[in-house]
Order: C-alpha cells, then sequence, then structure tokens
C-alpha cells in the first residue's frame, strides 16, 4: 500500500517522535538491570562455590569412609590366607573371590626377602643351560665300558659326518646303533634318537621318524644337543612326535594334551630357559589349532598367567620391597598405609611374621578399575543424591573421568564447582558441582524485578508502536481507497450523465427529423438513466452498509426463490440481447423448491449484480447460465456461470472487500466501482447465506449463492432425485426475446467473469 506524499511525511513524523520518546528511557532501564544482574550474579556464584567446596570436602570423608571399609576387610582375610601353610594357595584363590579388589598380593620380612609371591614355574630362571647337557661318562667305570663308550662316540661323530654330507641311508644305519646300544649314556642315545628322526624325515619316512623321536623324548633327565645352541633334546623330540602324527592322519590329540600338561606343570623345568619355555608353549597351541576338536585348555592363557607370576616375583623383589623399606618404622598393626607407584596402588601394613621376634609388610595391589565400578561409582550416585548437588566427578590423578554422576553429562559452565582432594588415592579428587537450575533459579529470583520491569516497558513500547503504525496504515489505506471510490463514481456517474445530457441536447435542438432516429435517443435517455438509477442505488446501499443499518433494513418473508431468479432475469434479458448474450436458464417450476425466508428486492439486485458482472469482465466469451436448484437438504442454491476473463486465484480472497479491483491490465479496462460483490456478499449473509467462486483465468467463473431454507419446510420436500447424466439432459434454448429491451449497465466490482 502507498499512499499519499504527506501521509507518508506524517507517518514518518510520528514514527521519529515515538521513537526518541520511548528508546532512550527504555535503553537506560535496561543498561542499570544488567548491571544490577551482574553484581547479583557475582554474589550468587561465591555463595554456591563455597556450597559446593563444603559439598565436596563431606564427599571425600564419605568415600574415604567407604574405602576403609573395603581395605579393612581384605587385609582381614589376607593375614591368615598368606601364612596359612601349606594350602596357602587355595586360601588365597578364595580370597581373590570374595575380594576381586586385590588384584595381586604380595608379602615382605623385614629384612627384605620376598615371602610372597613364591614362584612355581615351569622353566629355569638361568639365561643359558649350556649346549653339554649332562656328562657323556660316569666316573668308577671299567676301561672295556669307557672303551665300549668312546667307539659309540666316534660312531656318533661319523653318523654326523654322513649326515652333513647328504648320505641319510648311511648316517640313518649308525645313528640307529647308536641309539639302541645299551653301551651309550643316555645323553648320547637321546642324541642319536633325536638326529635319526630328523634324518628319517629327510628321507621321507615319518612313521620311523616319530618312533624315533619319541624315544629321544623318553630320556630321564636333561638332554641337550650338541649344537652351538643346545637345544632342549626332549622338548624338540616330543613337539616334532606331535607334529609328524598330525602330519600323518593319526591321533596326534592324546600326545598333544600330554605334552601341554608336562609344559605347564614344569615337568621339564630343568631343560628349558624361559625363552624355549615360550617357544614351546607357543608351538604345541598352534599345533591344537589344526586338531578338529579343538585345544582342551587355553594354552597362551595359561602362558600369559606364568609370565604374570614371574613378572609381579620379579616386580615385588626389585621395586616394591626396596619402597617399603624405606619408608621407615612402623607400629605392628596401626594403620593401613598406602604406596603409589608408577602405573598402580599398593595398599600393605605392618604385621607379625611366624617367627616370634620377626615382622612382615604384607599387601595388595587395588585394582582401581574394578574398585571404581564397584564402589566408587555407586558411592558417587548416593553421593549425588545425599548432597542434592547437581554433578558428582572423581577424576584420577591424570585428570581422567573415571565416575560420574548426576543429570548433566559435564559440568556447566554456569554451575560453579568445588573441589577436594582423596588421601588414600592420591592426586584423585572429588569435584562437586552445583545444579545449574539451582543457580539459574537463584539469579532468576533476584533479577524477577528487572526482567518484569524491562519486559512491562518493552511490550508497551512495541505494542504502542505496532497499534500505532496499523493506525496510520490503516488510516492511510481508508484514505486512499476512499479516494479511488470517488474517482470511480465521479467517472462512473459523469458518463452517463454526459450521455443524458447530449442526447437532451440534441433533441431540443431538433437536429434527429427521423422518427426512428428521436426514439432511438430517448432510448438512450431512458437506458443511461436507469444505469444512473443502479449507481445512485448502490450508492445507497453502500451508505447503508456503513452506517450499520443495512442488514436490519431488509423486510424478510417466504418467496420462492426460482420466482425471484426468474424476476432478475425479465429485468435483464434485455440487456443481455442488446449485447449478443447467449443466456442460458435452469429454473425449476414455482412451487417445487421449498421456500426461503427473503427480501426480494435486495435478492433481485444481488443476482443482477452477478449478471451484470458476468456481462462487463465476459470479454470476447457471450455465454451466461443461471441455474436454480436444492443443494443438500438445507439450502437452495443460486449459480452464475460464464465464459469470460476469469479471475486471479490471488484476487480470490479479496474480490467481496469494498472498493477492490484486480489489478491486471484487462479488469482495469473495464469500468467499475468496486462496490458490486460486496454488496452481492452483504445481502447474502444478511439472509443467512453464503457465496463462493470457482474462477480460472481466461476460462471463466461461477458465482453460486446459498440460501437457508426456511427449517419448518426442509422435510417437507424430499431430495431431489439423482441428476441424469449428460447424455440424458435436455439441451437448454435460449429464453425468447422480450417485447422491451433494458440495458443494466451495472456497476462492477471485481474481475468476476
Amino acid at each position: 500500500m502507498s499512499g499519499s506524499p504527506e501521509g507518508a511525511g506524517e507517518r514518518k513524523r510520528m514514527l521519529l517522535l515515538f521513537g526518541a520518546s520511548t528508546v532512550p528511557p527504555l535503553v537506560l532501564l535496561t543498561v542499570l538491570a544488567v548491571i544490577a544482574a551482574q553484581n547479583d550474579g557475582a554474589a550468587l556464584r561465591s555463595v554456591e562455590r563455597e556450597r559446593s567446596i563444603q559439598a565436596a570436602q563431606r564427599g571425600v570423608q564419605t568415600l574415604e569412609a567407604r574405602l576403609s571399609e573395603v581395605e579393612e576387610a581384605v587385609h582381614t582375610a589376607l593375614e591368615p590366607a598368606l601364612f596359612a601353610r601349606p594350602e596357602a594357595k587355595g586360601v588365597l584363590a578364595q580370597l581373590r573371590e570374595q575380594h576381586p579388589y586385590a588384584a595381586r598380593v604380595f608379602a615382605v620380612s623385614g629384612a627384605g626377602a620376598v615371602l610372597w609371591p613364591k614362584p612355581e614355574l615351569p622353566f629355569s630362571l638361568r639365561e643359558s643351560l649350556g649346549a653339554n647337557g649332562s656328562p657323556l661318562e660316569s666316573p668308577g667305570e671299567s676301561a672295556a665300558s669307557l672303551q665300549a663308550r668312546a667307539e659309540l662316540l666316534a660312531r656318533y661323530d661319523q653318523a654326523r659326518q654322513l649326515e652333513r654330507s647328504g648320505e641319510l641311508e648311511q648316517a640313518c644305519a649308525a645313528l640307529d646303533q647308536v641309539a639302541h646300544d645299551a653301551h651309550g649314556s643316555v645323553t648320547l642315545r637321546a642324541r642319536a634318537s633325536l638326529r635319526l628322526g630328523a634324518c628319517l624325515e629327510r628321507l621321507e619316512r615319518p612313521s620311523e621318524a616319530v618312533a624315533a623321536y619319541a624315544l629321544a623324548a623318553a630320556a630321564e633327565f636333561l638332554v641337550r644337543d650338541d649344537s652351538a645352541l643346545g637345544v632342549p633334546v626332549r622338548v624338540a623330540a616330543a613337539l616334532r612326535a606331535c607334529e609328524l602324527q598330525l602330519g600323518l592322519g593319526g591321533d596326534a590329540r592324546a600326545s598333544a594334551v600330554e605334552l601341554a600338561q608336562h609344559l605347564l606343570r614344569g615337568r621339564f623345568r630343568d631343560d628349558l630357559t624361559e625363552a624355549e619355555w615360550s617357544e614351546a608353549v607357543d608351538r604345541i597351541a598352534s599345533l591344537f589349532k589344526a586338531l578338529p576338536a579343538g585345544p582342551p585348555l587355553d594354552l597362551l592363557r595359561e602362558k600369559h598367567d606364568v609370565l604374570a607370576r614371574l613378572s609381579w616375583f620379579a616386580r615385588v623383589k626389585d621395586q616394591i620391597a626396596p619402597e617399603l623399606l624405606s619408608q621407615g618404622p612402623r607400629a605392628i598393626g596401626e594403620r593401613i598405609e598406602h604406596l603409589r607407584t608408577a602405573d598402580s596402588l599398593l595398599s600393605y601394613r605392618l604385621v607379625p611374621a611366624s617367627e616370634p621376634s620377626a615382622c612382615a609388610l604384607i599387601g595388595f595391589e587395588l585394582d582401581q578399575e574394578l574398585l571404581v565400578l564397584e564402589v566408587l561409582a555407586p558411592a558417587c550416585g548416593t553421593l549425588q543424591r545425599t548432597l542434592g548437588e547437581g554433578l558428582v566427578t572423581l577424576l584420577d590423578d591424570r585428570g581422567a573421568v573415571r565416575a560420574q554422576a548426576g543429570d548433566e553429562a559435564e559440568p556447566s559452565p554456569a554451575a560453579l564447582s568445588g573441589s577436594a582432594p582423596l588421601s588414600t588415592l592420591a592426586h584423585w579428587s572429588l569435584i562437586v558441582a552445583a545444579p545449574p537450575q539451582r543457580l539459574a533459579s537463584a539469579r532468576t529470583n533476584r533479577i524477577a524485578l528487572y526482567a518484569a520491569l524491562i519486559a512491562l516497558t518493552a511490550f508497551t513500547v512495541f505494542a504502542g508502536a505496532r497499534a500505532t503504525l496499523r493506525f496510520v496504515e490503516r488510516s492511510l489505506e481508508l484514505a486512499k481507497l476512499k479516494s479511488d471510490f470517488l474517482s470511480n463514481i465521479t467517472h462512473e456517474l459523469k458518463t452517463p450523465l454526459t450521455s443524458i445530457k447530449m442526447y437532451g441536447e440534441m433533441l431540443a435542438m431538433g437536429r434527429p427529423r427521423a422518427a426512428d432516429k428521436r426514439k432511438e435517443y430517448a432510448e438512450q435517455i431512458v437506458l443511461q438513466s436507469d444505469r444512473l438509477q443502479k449507481l445512485i442505488e448502490d450508492i445507497l446501499d453502500y451508505a447503508r452498509a456503513e452506517s450499520g443499518a443495512g442488514e436490519t433494513s431488509y423486510v424478510l418473508a417466504e418467496e420462492d426463490v426460482a420466482d425471484t431468479v426468474a424476476e432478475a432475469l425479465d429485468l435483464f434479458r434485455a440487456s443481455a440481447k442488446v449485447r449478443g448474450f447467449d443466456l442460458f436458464v435452469e429454473l425449476p417450476p414455482v412451487g417445487e423448491l421449498p421456500p426461503v425466508d427473503l427480501d426480494r428486492d435486495a435478492v433481485v439486485r444481488a443476482v443482477l449484480n452477478l449478471l451484470s458482472n458476468a456481462v462487463k469482465y465476459s470479454g470476447e466469451g457471450r455465454y451466461i447460465r443461471v441455474r436454480v436448484a436444492r443443494d443438500g437438504s438445507d439450502w437452495i442454491a443460486i449459480s452464475v456461470e460464464d465464459r469470460g476473463l476469469g479471475i486471479d486465484p490471488k484476487d480470490l480472497e479479496k474480490i467481496f472487500d469494498r472498493f477492490y479491483r484486480a489489478g491486471d491490465v484487462e479488469t482495469r479496462a473495464v469500468s467499475g466501482t468496486g462496490l458490486g460483490l460486496s454488496l452481492v456478499d452483504q445481502i447474502v449473509r444478511a439472509h443467512n447465506g453464503q457465496i463462493t467462486v470457482e474462477s480460472e483465468k481466461a476460462a471463466g467463473s461461477v458465482f453460486t449463492v446459498q440460501l437457508p431454507i426456511v427449517p419448518d419446510y426442509r422435510q417437507q420436500w424430499p431430495p431431489p432425485p439423482e441428476p441424469p447424466s449428460e447424455e440424458d439432459l435436455p439441451v437448454a434454448q435460449p429464453l425468447p426475446e422480450p417485447d422491451a429491451e433494458l440495458d443494466m449497465g451495472a456497476p462492477g466490482d471485481s474481475p468476476a467473469s
């Protein structure tokens, strides 16, 4: 909407004055409120921080008490378990089941000796066992026996030479003699059996090789071969025998299980170093993977357990024992102490040992993960509910979150927190954060007055601005509409007056001498007078509607709608004929439709307005169809259809507004006041009816007026029968021409066809 320059200037001046009088006080009030809120916020944060610190200190006391309970329970059961003999191992296993927080236990004497763990390892702790193994001869043997052994040793060396030169058959024969000669030592026979098996493998005689390896594996004591590394003969032979049995498709499971048990139970303890034992376990585990039924026991897990026991023993001996002895004198059983190492936490105390004059430091390594999961995390949850705080967080010595309880995933910036350290878990801390809701609620209560004042002031300012702006816009819009209306109505009134004056002057001057010409001029004067009368009636109807008297001035009576529409058509048909329109009418006989309470003159004017609209906006289409029928059980419908210009969809919602005319060029080219459809809508609403329009641009429009049937007659007339198909409908014929012609020339309103 664009108003006059004077209206736009007045609106601008009003807005400037309004802004100058309201914005500065509002800004000043807002600044003061923000400053006051910041001061209140600082005080509230200080109070909340102090409260959080006190809550954290109380929480630490609770967690320390819970940890002390757990440690005391473990220590109470640990002392008798460690000094119980000989079933200490079983007792310790039971202890770990009852107290899983004790990951590994230890005991150190006052002199620094490791009392526990006592490693029972399946291998030797020596780094090397040498290459010679047991002696090849025994002291005190006879000269003949020594001579026989010397010959066997020479034969063994010869067999090794044959093996190296590739003469495997001769080497096998020589090695077999040495392996089965009773005069040979255990070591020599075992070595010969091992080499015999290797030669037989090279000759692709695996069954015989298995027997040779089995003979070597049956040696009674430590035997290592004569290579530079000194391979353990018994273990190497047993492993190779199992692998060959598997390749032959035989039942290698029993042999593999037996060998695995020997490796894990320490039968070859004196034969193997740690590295050799580890390699042997890995080979037997690979062998089990190839068996159809799989391994009967988890070898790798047991291997890991053995190595873990060895590692724990070395750690207690080399690291923990010296650290404990460096702590200084202690009172027996006085209190539980803690030792923090690089990657663990130890709990220990001094207790009397088995000897009356001796003491020992016993303790255990805390399983921190399990402790957090089963003790500290539930305790944090209970603590959070007890303290009523928003978030309780337990941090470890690296600052990582180990346990957390509360509604927030992490402390909110709005919730200041307090922290307190734990003495048991060194460098661990408990952080208690106030719930953001509490701080926000307190701040909201403090600044409620300021917020309410600002909100009220802002609402008043903006509501006033909106109301003022809307009033100015409405006033300017109304002024423009009235200006356009006066311009249009002046033009519409001037056009028929000019024609009347012109034809009247010509008649007065006696210009037309022919009688038919004078008659034509007289008819034009009558026609233009009728047009002028219609304009004046529309203006009077508009004036009555503006004053509020329009709807109360109608005189309603029971009338037949078809008869009323027929009256309007009688007044319109001459004008339609003159303009070349084909008028098609579908009216039921009078009395067929139930009556309607209506003002006959008003409804006639409404129908004439719709017909006039159809004529004015028909363009090249000279087609109008009028139909009256019952619509359901409660309505009588009057429809006026044309095939004219049509209405743009964007204008459909506004065509019944006063003074509104569509903005397209074709519609603007047709004269009109913008009152016709508005008056039709006002008349229909005064009769408790409704008007609808269906239109498509350049295809025409259908206006439908629905008037309510008198309630008492709605059941007296049955619903109309099913409408016939298109083929059964009679062809509508134009009405017969009237005796007199009447050009309505009614002012239009909107682009209705």
